[in-house]
């Protein structure tokens, strides 16, 4: 289970670069704090799978996931897994994942 570092401000940033054709991305988890208020987005290529979630920098102000057996976050087979920012502001934290086959 890869974790990757997520640091960025642009939106449609790819965290994890489409897999082979017959696989696909699962999110297992994330911890992501803004340095101010923006809605953040994961994304399957160009479609929304999570979110947007309000996110600001404040006590408190990030998002956690952890593995929840009742939903699965899969990006479409052969996609990448892109975040959206609704504003320029940089947001970083971590993200887990696998890939699996189809």
């Amino acid at each position: 289970m890869p974790t990757i570092p997520v640091n960025t401000s642009t939106n449609d940033t790819v965290l994890v670069p489409a897999p082979q054709e017959n696989q696909f991305i699962r999110v297992l988890g994330f911890d992501l704090v803004a340095s101010g208020a923006v809605d953040i987005s994961l994304k399957s290529g160009s479609t929304t799978i999570y979110g947007p979630t309000y996110a600001a920098n404040a006590a408190g102000g990030g998002l956690v996931l952890n593995v929840d057996p009742n939903r699965d976050l899969d990006c479409a087979v052969g996609q990448p897994l892109k975040i959206g920012l609704s504003s320029p502001v940089f947001v970083g934290g971590s993200l887990t994942y696998v890939i699996k086959g189809a």
